[in-house]
């Protein structure tokens, strides 16, 4: 299971991912449960920060939560993307900004989310 962890200062989410689990329309619902008060406080969705310390093979089915988000940023921590991904992500939601990282540059991930 994908797990979940919110902050409001900054307004960002982090997503664990499971590696071997894709991301599905119920794990989209998980996210907006636990994102709901941000969403009603600041009136959008939050930054998100997806961490994958395994290989992930399912980074396509990550589009499901870039074409819900409001605005805003997302950094993927992780390894063995496809080509063109982050411009696959940005043309499902042109409001979304994606930066792709290494698995080890969470920190940085995160220093991005914060601007």
């Amino acid at each position: 299971m994908h797990k979940y962890k919110t902050s409001a200062s900054p307004y960002v989410c982090e997503i664990a991912i499971d590696p071997s689990l894709v991301y599905t329309k119920r794990d989209l619902r998980v996210f907006k449960c636990k994102n709901e008060h941000g969403v009603a406080v600041y009136g959008h969705s939050p930054n998100v920060l997806i961490v994958s310390k395994e290989s992930y093979s399912h980074w396509n089915t990550v589009r499901i939560l870039v074409g819900a988000l409001d605005t805003g940023k997302l950094a993927i921590c992780g390894s063995n993307f496809p080509k063109d991904f982050a411009e696959y992500l940005e043309s499902s939601n042109p409001a979304v900004k994606v930066r792709l990282l290494s698995h080890d540059q969470s920190a940085e991930g995160w220093e991005w989310l914060r601007c």
